[in-house]
């Protein structure tokens, strides 16, 4: 398959040039499909447009244990060129993308340049699936000899709407060393719930709650910041069997 994501303004200026652009592609081989069990080896590549790229190679095994219920578990390897980022465009961007501060604005991709030597990582996931109704999903990936490089994700959907109404939720969280530290808040945490209407079979309307964490210096205690985003969500199913 192929992958083809950009952002084409990341700081909203006319008169900057900092558009990011990914391009991706994947090969998969099938190893096993017995019963209840399934495995395959696959292969990533991305480029990171004016960048650099990196590659992964991996298995990934499904399982249905009973009827209604699948999971799948992958563990991969990643080779990380310099001037490339792993899950560039993550739950994080949009707070990460362009700031202001006071020694000047920051670009996210100013990130990439500061990568100056090839890397290798490790990456674990694990998604489930629960009668086509509530799917969830669980990622660690982390950086071999570099400290704080862990990075969790976990969520859930409700991927059909009951009387209209649906849902998803979140948690994020950079910078982890260590099993203490991975569910414990801090500015590097970021938790969003949401809670959608379906207007008709292909709009939904979400109210998106979003929490994230700042120590607070004064007080020496973290500070929670609360914001609601709206989001409209256009879903168009395309079957391309043949009938």
């Amino acid at each position: 398959g192929a992958t083809l994501i950009s952002d084409r303004d990341p700081d909203e200026m006319d008169t900057t040039n900092d558009d990011v652009t990914i391009g991706g592609v994947d090969i998969e081989l099938p190893l096993l499909n017995f019963g209840p069990i399934s495995s395959l080896v696959y292969a990533d590549f991305a480029k990171i447009r004016r960048f650099g790229s990196g590659q992964a190679v991996g298995l990934a095994v499904g399982f249905r244990p009973v009827p209604g219920v699948s999971l799948q578990a992958k563990i991969e390897r990643r080779f990380l060129g310099k001037n490339f980022l792993p899950s560039y465009f993550n739950p994080f961007y949009e707070s990460e993308r362009f700031l202001i501060t006071e020694a000047g604005p920051v670009r996210k991709a100013d990130q990439l340049s500061l990568r100056t030597s090839s890397e290798q990582g490790t990456y674990g996931e694990l998604f489930g699936n629960v009668l086509n109704l509530v799917k969830f999903i669980g990622t660690f990936e982390r950086i071999d000899g570099l400290p704080n490089s862990g990075r969790l994700h976990l969520a859930a959907i409700l991927s059909k709407s009951i009387a209209r109404i649906t849902a998803h939720g979140a948690y994020d969280k950079t910078g982890i060393e260590g099993f203490s530290n991975t569910f414990t808040l801090n500015d590097r945490s970021i938790a969003r719930l949401g809670l959608g209407y379906q207007v008709n079979p292909y709009i939904y309307l979400y109210m998106n709650y979003i929490w994230t964490f700042e120590f607070n210096e004064t007080t020496q205690r973290l500070d929670t910041q609360r914001r609601v985003e709206p989001q409209l969500t256009f879903v168009f199913p395309i079957d391309f069997a043949r009938r």
